[in-house]
């Protein structure tokens, strides 16, 4: 049976299939009116649940690299209600992580070897924060499409890079003696 679950201040509505919740958002903070989206879901909920089947079957069955990549930077957002600015930083960082990977076609063609392949590639073009922060990003896309069963296993574990930690900039004012050592 379906039901409501607010998340970020938007109305969900929560639909149990094979075991496990998914969430279908319903584009509202109102209460009233998910309310409503959900009656018509519940109405239809077995044709719904055997859509939602049907669609992720297919999804496993082919995801590509890129319709990965789409399929993340088109939801996530919404889902995690996040800033433009984030949004951004995940979209440079899947053009690196395209790039990089512009051979392969399906997730499941990636292994662990690929990490170090992708570590070089970031590494010869940024500097270690700017490196981190595509990894981050590159972590967070491969988690969200095995959370959403887009891909049966995330092919490697993303390590951030050590970076230099670079000493304060201190500086002392002595109190002004007239004095000028020489």
């Amino acid at each position: 049976m379906a039901g409501l679950r607010k998340l970020r201040n938007k109305y969900y509505v929560r639909v149990w299939i094979d075991g496990k919740e998914k969430l279908l958002p319903t584009g509202t903070s109102i209460k009233h009116d998910a309310e409503k989206k959900l009656r018509k879901i519940q109405h239809e909920e077995i044709e719904i649940k055997q859509r939602i089947r049907n669609e992720l079957s297919d999804l496993q069955s082919r995801i590509t690299i890129q319709d990965g990549i789409n399929y993340f930077l088109k939801n996530v957002g919404k889902e995690r209600n996040l800033q433009k600015t984030t949004l951004y930083t995940y979209s440079l960082a899947m053009k690196d992580f395209k790039e990089c990977f512009k051979h392969l076609i399906t997730f499941d063609q990636l292994s662990k070897k690929h990490y170090s392949n992708l570590l070089d590639y970031l590494q010869n073009r940024y500097n270690s924060t700017t490196v981190n922060i595509r990894l981050r990003s590159v972590r967070a896309m491969l988690n969200y499409l095995h959370e959403k069963e887009l891909i049966e296993k995330v092919p490697f574990h993303v390590k951030q890079v050590k970076t230099d930690k670079q000493l304060p900039n201190l500086f002392y004012l002595k109190k002004w003696t007239g004095f000028i050592p020489m």
